[in-house]
């Protein structure tokens, strides 16, 4: 009979404080559909420490993560981030980390690395929360401006998103507008246009266009293709290198343009 007691006691707490944590978790993410997220994360970081290893602390440690990183909280959210990705190798919540993993890459400077996790997470989760979250970085980080021309182009032929596309070809119009490279901004500016993307897109392309109404062609474009990697790599240097020998000797320096990038083809374009 005391036995039996016992566990009835032991079955009754455990409810309780079940229903407790469920209760603090449903509060915390009450606070943030408000839009109070830095008010949720005492609480959530509570649960996150309480119960990491629990369905409720797994679900509180990528939210947490989510507020810190957009309360700038960055070494926090990477300190939570990192332990969630290490411990729950499945988890239903996994991909939403990933993309705060991919957004602090960002953040802290590795753009283009940052960027390619955010498209191969959208390319892979059957989770609409994740992809959502990753489209908005991708997006937001595009409409920054903080990838050059040849990343842009690289990216390009990793997204399967038409919005984010078209966000691409916009960027790379831009880019290469302001390298003086008109013929190829133009072309960019009409794929927008033509791709009917959102109005507010199409207007910038269309604004793009007019200034480059009486620019001509631009600055000539040198290409080199030239095998980077295996057995005629070093071939492939020393060819560079004969490139920018000439390019110095001859004098083309405003009258052709010269840069580097390593295509997805293993080559090297010298646009």
């Amino acid at each position: 009979k005391i036995l039996r007691m016992t566990a009835a006691l032991i079955c009754g707490l455990s409810i309780f404080c079940f229903a407790e944590k469920t209760s603090a978790l449903n509060d915390a993410e009450a606070l943030i559909r408000s839009g109070k997220c830095a008010a949720a994360i005492p609480g959530l970081q509570k649960i996150s420490t309480a119960n990491f290893t629990k369905p409720d602390g797994e679900k509180a440690s990528v939210l947490l993560a989510e507020c810190e990183l957009r309360g700038h909280q960055r070494e926090e959210a990477a300190k939570v981030a990192s332990r969630f990705l290490e411990y729950y190798p499945v988890s239903a919540y996994r991909e939403r980390m990933e993309v705060v993993s991919a957004a602090l890459q960002i953040e802290s400077g590795s753009v283009y690395s940052g960027m390619e996790k955010l498209l191969r997470i959208m390319v892979y989760t059957k989770n609409p929360a994740a992809y959502d979250a990753a489209k908005k970085d991708a997006i937001q980080t595009l409409a920054a401006s903080l990838l050059s021309s040849e990343e842009l182009f690289a990216l390009l032929a990793k997204s399967r998103d038409k919005e984010v596309n078209d966000w691409i070809a916009l960027q790379l119009g831009r880019e290469t507008q302001n390298q003086g490279r008109f013929a190829v901004a133009r072309h960019w500016y009409r794929k927008v246009i033509d791709a009917q993307a959102s109005a507010s897109l199409v207007s910038t392309a269309k604004q793009g266009l007019a200034s480059l109404q009486d620019r001509g062609a631009g600055m000539p474009t040198v290409l080199v293709l030239v095998p980077v990697s295996g057995e005629y790599a070093e071939f492939g240097t020393e060819a560079v290198r004969g490139v920018l020998l000439a390019f110095e000797e001859n004098g083309f320096k405003d009258k052709v343009q010269i840069g580097r990038a390593s295509c997805r083809e293993r080559v090297l374009r010298l646009v």
